[in-house]
């Protein structure tokens, strides 16, 4: 047996690891001990820092719950009820507490809410809905096929006189099952999905009250519905008003469970007091602020301003039968290119809008700069000249000598008319004669838009999500009511416009869209200015509010569910565990 090498008295090859390290070290003089022990210090202590930056490289940051919203919003609301709700206020409430077949998603595309499924068919005539299982409202009824039926026949009804009324005309709905219920159009309505985001009423809290009793039901200021928050509390003043609703997230939301757990909206009389209560910081959001007032909000430490575009378009429409010189193609067209689109929306707008040349959202940013040199080119091509006198622009035959002068009507709003001046301002430089003037907004409509009686309208019209551009732009909406207030009329135009309306193919819809924009460019019967913005003031640490796809202010609550202001972190592997 060969002999071991023996170490303090035991052999070498029998003793541990730690054992012969030990050894090891005893075997070292003091002054190497001391270095040992350095050395190891450094060592275990960079581990442990590698290990600790390791770690939290590798966290992901998840939503958590947790957080108040406390918004400021202007009048009491009496009906926050989607059928009749009024104010942006009610339709703020409305859009939190009740919930529709489908809402936008954080990409501002249509999305089951209530709804599970839906179908279209071939016709175009009939969309079959399947809801989600085990739904509730939010005193734990369950929802159903149902709720949505009774909703709907409310909404057609003559004597609740909802503004809805008109986009369910002659439409049969017929509940297939609890869970599906189908719609039968008389005709195809490409955009019909879209009133498909109404909120559902609970029908064992409705079904009992006569029509002429719905707007005074004591469930319009105590609503129940079955969206994503639910009223905990309302507070109110002595006289019983109330002063403000206190929300708590809905734990059965059909989307998923909100992270933020309270939503306080609080009333107030007009913009001033809700200004006044940011900077005091009784609140911390508000919506609706005009954009001059947003601006100061963007240096803020504790706020934060989130905007998006609207699906609303701004332009000066022309009206050649009163304004004779505007029926040539070649003005129209001249003073809509001279127009500096930016300056516009600065000035009208603090620069919350988007720059506009075409009848749309969609395709903003398309706008080219102004062209003074190429609207010039196309008086000129017209006969028009600069009079010598004055640098304005005229048309001389030898019957008479035509001025390129008129005057931009609109509404006594403060954006619109700064917009006014503004337009005008460009156009007199560029040579015409051009003067404003104002109504309220109710005897505009009246007064100048019903029988129209303007040369040019600084206006803004709703185009929608799925741009169903016929009541403004088809031949047969020129007269009131319609809202074809250039009184356009061309005949491709039309049938685009018809296509657009009816058809469901995504190509088709595609094909006539740029046949229409075509006419419209050629034809100029309107210079489009610009898209406002809808402007939320939040707090700061508010993150992923969406405002995608927004067509009015409570859209913006259509993704509130993810919404959150807490985080946490944990491993990549445990992220889906804890959403």
């Amino acid at each position: 047996m060969s002999p071991n090498l023996h170490i303090f008295g035991a052999p070498y090859e029998r003793r541990g690891f730690l054992a012969r390290a030990r050894g090891a070290i005893h075997a070292f003089s003091p002054f190497e001990r001391v270095v040992f022990m350095v050395l190891l210090t450094v060592f275990v202590g960079s581990t442990a820092i590698l290990a600790m930056r390791a770690n939290a490289m590798l966290l992901v940051e998840i939503p958590a719950e947790g957080g108040t919203i406390i918004e400021g919003a202007i009048g009491v609301p009496r009906f926050i009820n989607p059928l009749i709700a009024e104010s942006d206020t009610e339709r703020d409430l409305v859009s939190l507490i009740y919930a529709g077949l489908l809402d936008r998603d954080p990409n501002g595309m249509l999305s089951g809410e209530l709804a599970e499924t839906y179908s279209i068919s071939e016709d175009g005539l009939t969309y079959r809905f399947t809801l989600r299982d085990n739904l509730t409202f939010h005193d734990g009824s369950p929802v159903t096929a149902d709720d949505v039926a009774f909703t709907i026949a409310l909404a057609q009804n003559p004597t609740i006189e909802s503004p809805y009324r008109v986009d369910f005309a002659g439409v049969t709905v017929s509940v297939l099952s609890p869970l599906e219920v189908e719609f039968k159009l008389p005709s195809p309505y490409a955009p019909f999905l879209e009133n498909m985001t109404i909120g559902i009423l609970p029908r064992h809290i409705w079904e009992t009250a006569q029509s002429e009793e719905i707007p005074t039901s004591q469930f319009n200021i105590e609503p129940i519905g079955a969206g994503p928050y639910k009223i905990d509390f309302i507070e109110r003043d002595s006289s019983g008003i109330a002063t403000s609703y206190h929300l708590e997230a809905f734990n059965d939301y059909a989307r998923n469970e909100p992270h933020i757990r309270s939503i306080v909206f609080t009333f107030f009389r007009n913009e001033t007091d809700v200004l006044e209560a940011l900077a005091g910081g009784t609140i911390n959001a508000a919506s609706g602020i005009s954009s001059a007032n947003a601006r100061a909000y963007e240096a803020s430490d504790t706020l934060q301003v989130v905007h998006a575009p609207l699906p609303r378009t701004f332009g000066v429409f022309f009206n050649y039968n009163r304004a004779q010189m505007l029926a040539k193609t070649e003005v129209r067209r001249a003073l809509s290119l001279v127009l500096d689109r930016s300056k516009i929306v600065d000035a009208s707008l603090g620069g919350f809008g988007v720059p506009l040349a075409t009848p749309f959202l969609d395709i903003a940013g398309t706008t080219t700069p102004a062209d003074s040199e190429r609207a010039t080119t196309l008086l000129e091509n017209g006969g028009w000249t600069r009079r010598a006198s004055d640098n304005k622009w005229v048309l001389e035959t030898k019957e008479s000598t035509t001025e390129l002068a008129f005057t931009i009507t609109t509404a006594e709003v403060p954006e619109l008319l700064k917009a006014a001046e503004e337009v005008a301002r460009q156009w007199n430089e560029f040579g015409a004669s051009v003067s404003t003037t104002s109504f309220p907004p109710a005897d505009l409509a009246l007064s100048v838009i019903r029988p129209r009686k303007f040369d040019t309208l600084l206006f803004g019209m709703v185009t929608g999500r799925e741009h169903d551009l016929y009541p403004f732009w088809h031949s047969s909406q020129r007269n009131d009511p319609g809202l074809n207030i250039a009184s356009y009329a061309n005949i491709d135009a039309d049938a685009a416009l018809t296509t657009l309306r009816e058809e469901t193919n995504p190509e088709e819809r595609t094909e006539a869209l740029g046949h229409f924009l075509t006419e419209v460019a050629t034809d100029a019967p309107a210079a489009f200015l610009f898209a406002p913005e809808l402007v939320y003031v939040a707090p700061k640490s508010l993150q992923n509010a969406s405002l995608n796809g927004v067509t009015s202010s409570a859209d913006r609550f259509a993704t509130v569910s993810e919404w959150y202001m807490n985080t946490d972190t944990v491993w990549p592997f445990l992220e889906n565990v804890f959403k």
